[in-house]
């Protein structure tokens, strides 16, 4: 098996299963809602922002969260650039920032910080997404001819 058929396999293996399976552990909005009367007795400025806030603490232990956390800054880091995963990341992010009530989203700012502490790691966030497949096929044809 060559170098580019692992990073293909590589890179399925994060956007089919592990990033839904870091959101599901984060806990799903669908199933947390709480009942509209709740919801119209807290002012938006308790929910907070994100159409999928949840009301209560998530079902997480701290050091689970934690780990969760860490995981998705070292994805960030290793697979950043690369455009295709590039969706996935954000929706573990989106997850993790904006789907927690305020109150509950101090580890993972605090895991997102040490992400922007670096420069590498921030260039990983922040430039546009590069094209690896591409440059991958065209390696991959550079070498044969």
């Amino acid at each position: 098996m060559s170098g580019v058929s692992l990073i293909i396999i590589m890179k399925l293996r994060i956007r089919k299963q592990l990033c839904p399976s870091l959101i599901s552990l984060l806990g799903t909005p669908k199933s947390e809602r709480s009942a509209p009367v709740l919801q119209k007795s807290i002012s938006r400025e308790d929910i907070g922002r994100g159409s999928g806030c949840s009301l209560t603490a998530p079902n997480l232990q701290v050091s689970t969260a934690k780990t969760i956390y860490n995981i998705a800054v070292s994805l960030v880091q290793l697979m950043g650039p690369v455009g295709s995963l590039r969706p996935m990341l954000e929706s573990v992010f989106h997850r993790m920032l904006l789907y927690p009530p305020p109150q509950h989203r101090l580890d993972a700012l605090k895991a997102v910080k040490e992400l922007l502490k670096n420069a590498y790691s921030l260039c990983n966030l922040a430039v546009p997404p590069s094209d690896m497949e591409f440059n991958e096929k065209h390696s991959e044809n550079t070498d044969n001819g």
